[in-house]
């Protein structure tokens, strides 16, 4: 009876064994399920290599963890399949019907031997602890849902915004066709226009260099045609029967009206704007460039008409002791003869003051320098313009020098229409004359223009 018994208590003890470890094989079975479709959904959230993400910086975090949860499950699957091997063992020592020592689901003593029943009871109980640690894994299930909920944001968003920058770079390439054609066109009309306008400035260049010949030869014509009547009025008595030959200009002699041209304009160019910046740094002409202007243009006139005065003093003198040595131009009557005299003493007057012009114009710059009314007029301002003083003592003399004179005329009124004709512009083009900053040159009195201008035009 007492073995029945036992028989008895040991098969319901082998049987409870064996129902306990039907439910840790149904519990690690759905375990073991249920993280291996995690674990799937995990991995496929990681993106491969070729994707292309435009919010990196977004989704980084997200990718890390999801990273980490993939590792997680995989340890957990490893020991979901040591914790089956376990198991599997357990249930063929338990089916064998061997005799199991089962006491307790605890753990066996340490330091004593390990029967059989022992060491299964540990594979038992570390079996239990590695199912506990797997269904542990269901903590990771909020974790696991925020993160899929925000990988599922994020990826929608970027389609959308790589839909959207797909759009925009369709339009961004049409309109850059569109921009390509209209440059092509725009480079070959520049192209073109670019030969045009290198043609014309050929042209142009052209044009002037004849014009330059043209003008050159035409004052010379001039100079030819007045020394001819000079020389017919000299030369030719009432009857026309005595005719002498006529002189031609020398086109070598460097005080012709020409050079005497490009010298003025010259003066304007150096020592006009030398003493301009000069006036401006003493402060002089009131503080204003406009009246620093106007007395250089003052210097200028005056320097002019001092020369002419000179000049015509010193001819008088010099005709009378060529002419009237006893200083009694009464006594010789005046005469075709003495007329014609007259004028090749004049001549001949003219090309010794020629030769002598550097040495006369220097003394008449210091003599004009010195004048009571120039220092009352001009001040300290001429000791400032030493320079531009001096040269304009030397072109006037040099005009004067010449017959007939080569003429400064200041031709204009502030508001008259602006005359291109006479006049280059100060600063910049205009129709109306404000004032005149250097006057035009002028082959004779009233006749043609030799040399332009430069003038102010009103705002």
């Amino acid at each position: 009876m007492e073995r029945e018994k036992e028989l008895k208590s040991e098969n319901e003890r082998l049987q409870s064994v064996n129902n306990y470890l039907q439910q840790l094989f149904h519990d690690l079975h759905e375990a073991f399920v249920h993280n291996s479709k995690k674990r799937r959904k995990i991995e496929n959230l990681v993106p491969k290599p070729s994707e292309i993400l435009t919010k990196e910086i977004i989704v980084e975090s997200c990718f890390s963890n999801a990273k980490e949860i993939g590792r997680v499950y995989i340890e957990r699957d490893r020991e979901a399949e040591y914790a089956w091997l376990l198991l599997d063992e357990i249930a063929q020592f338990v089916n064998r019907g061997e005799n199991t020592d089962f006491k307790s689901p605890t753990l066996p003593r340490a330091n004593t031997e390990k029967s059989h029943g022992e060491k299964l009871m540990a594979k038992f109980c570390l079996a239990s602890m590695i199912i506990s640690r797997i269904k542990n894994l269901d903590d990771f299930t909020e974790k696991y849902q925020k993160l899929e909920t925000n990988l599922k944001n994020v990826t929608e968003e970027r389609n959308e915004i790589q839909a959207k920058y797909k759009q925009d770079m369709e339009k961004e390439q049409e309109k850059r066709k569109k921009l390509a054609i209209k440059l092509r066109k725009a480079e070959k009309a520049n192209e073109e226009l670019t030969e045009e306008h290198k043609t014309e400035l050929q042209h142009v260049a052209l044009l002037e260099k004849q014009n330059e010949i043209l003008t050159a030869e035409n004052i010379i014509h001039k100079e030819q045609v007045h020394v001819l009547n000079r020389g017919f009025m000299a030369n030719s008595d009432k009857e026309g029967k005595t005719k002498t030959t006529v002189p031609r200009p020398d086109l070598r002699d460097p005080n012709r009206p020409i050079v005497l041209g490009e010298q003025y304009l010259h003066i304007y160019q150096r020592e006009w704007k030398d003493a301009f910046q000069r006036l401006n740094d003493e402060g002089k002409g009131d503080s204003s460039s406009v009246s620093s202007i106007r007395t250089l243009l003052f210097i200028l006139q005056d320097c002019y008409r001092y020369c002419r005065e000179v000049r015509k003093d010193q001819m008088a003198k010099l005709r009378a002791l060529l002419i009237h040595p006893s200083q009694d131009p009464s006594i010789f009557q005046k005469t075709k003869t003495i007329e014609n005299v007259i004028d090749m003493v004049d001549a001949d007057l003219g090309d010794a003051a020629k030769h002598c012009c550097d040495i006369t114009s220097k003394g008449l710059a210091k003599e004009f320098q010195g004048l009571p009314d120039m220092v009352q007029k001009h001040g300290k301002i001429l000791s400032l313009c030493i320079e531009y003083v001096e040269a304009c003592i030397k072109i006037c003399w040099m005009m004067h020098i010449l017959d007939p004179p080569v003429c400064i005329e200041t031709r204009g009124n502030k508001g008259d229409r602006f005359n291109t004709t006479l006049y280059e512009p100060y600063t910049k083009p205009g129709k109306k004359l404000a004032y005149i900053v250097w006057p035009p040159l002028f082959l004779t009195e009233g006749g043609s223009l030799l040399t332009k201008g430069i003038a102010e035009v009103a705002k």
